[in-house]
């Protein structure tokens, strides 16, 4: 990450060119051949070869930016502090669509499942530290822990946190690392997730494609091939509409009063026939009512700071 020494949030130098920013969750997209999904490209999506561990690198990247905005904060003014909210919301925001990537992807390697486990135990372990029951036992269930699985078991596998990429290595069409001195483009990137509203209908779509795939395997006899067709595309349908109602239930709340569109997406939700599927999206749920705290304190310091 940025290894400038600085003494405070006063000190950081903005990059002023706006990067594009894109979290984990939307990156899923880019593995799907044809935008709007024939079940064809959708089977494709399914047997995708994801690297766990790509997800889980960016994840630890942008805890590392966050943990360095609280350590700054410290021997900060409190107008600095309250202008760098924004950056640290889209910052934990972006950690937690990486989070819920991890959980959400399927492991193919043995790389793959010590990826997952690992961030799984780090999620766990933070999770005990503020004593958030529920936390940790939606987390359980999104990564796929059972009851006998402890966080501090097992052969720790050595994750780096990805880096922030030169500005001349940035991608529309990929996610990357940013860290505060793209604090703009975080403000940017916030900014966006105004336009949320459609995911939700278009997961209900995908829900329903899969519930019709389904449908037709119990009617009709089909072969060993068509039926591994027919698995795989109801497969990448379900992925794919728990990765959009995810990104809802997470980013609903950042910048106005999304609990409506929340509600709507989690209704959705109960929808999926999987249970680790849903398990995904009410972890994502729990994270959102942090991230929704931390939303609250940033509208509350800007009312402040107008006020002044």
């Amino acid at each position: 990450m940025n290894t400038t020494t600085i003494a405070s949030l006063a000190e950081i130098r903005f990059e002023p060119t706006i990067r594009p920013i894109m979290d984990e969750l939307t990156g899923l997209r880019r593995h799907l051949r044809c935008p709007k999904g024939h079940e064809d490209a959708h089977a494709t999506f399914a047997a995708t070869p994801f690297v766990v561990a790509g997800a889980a690198a960016p994840a630890l990247g942008f805890a590392e930016e966050v943990k360095r905005f609280l350590a700054l904060a410290e021997t900060s003014e409190p107008a600095e502090v309250a202008f760098g909210l924004s950056q640290l919301l889209a910052l934990s925001a972006l950690n937690a669509a990486a989070t819920v990537a991890v959980a959400l992807l399927p492991p193919r390697t043995t790389a793959d499942i010590s990826a997952r486990a690992r961030m799984g135990r780090d999620v766990l372990l933070a999770a005990r530290d503020k004593d958030g029951a529920r936390f940790v036992n939606a987390a359980k269930r999104a990564f796929a822990f059972d009851h006998a699985d402890q966080p501090d078991r097992g052969e720790r596998l050595r994750l780096e946190p990805a880096s922030v990429p030169d500005i001349d290595y940035v991608r529309h069409d990929e996610p990357a690392v940013a860290g505060l001195e793209q604090g703009l483009s975080l403000i940017a990137w916030l900014r966006g997730q105004l336009v949320l509203g459609g995911l939700v209908e278009d997961a209900g779509s995908l829900i329903d494609r899969a519930d019709s795939i389904a449908r037709h395997i119990e009617a009709y006899e089909v072969d060993a091939a068509e039926l591994d067709q027919l698995e795989r595309s109801r497969q990448g349908l379900l992925l794919l509409a728990t990765a959009d109602l995810a990104r809802v239930v997470l980013f609903a709340g950042l910048v106005g009063n999304g609990r409506d569109l929340r509600r709507s997406a989690l209704s959705v939700a109960d929808e999926l026939p999987l249970a680790r599927l849903h398990a995904v999206i009410v972890f994502a749920a729990l994270a959102a009512e942090w991230l929704e705290e931390l939303a609250c304190s940033r509208r509350g310091a800007s009312i402040n700071a107008a006020a002044a």
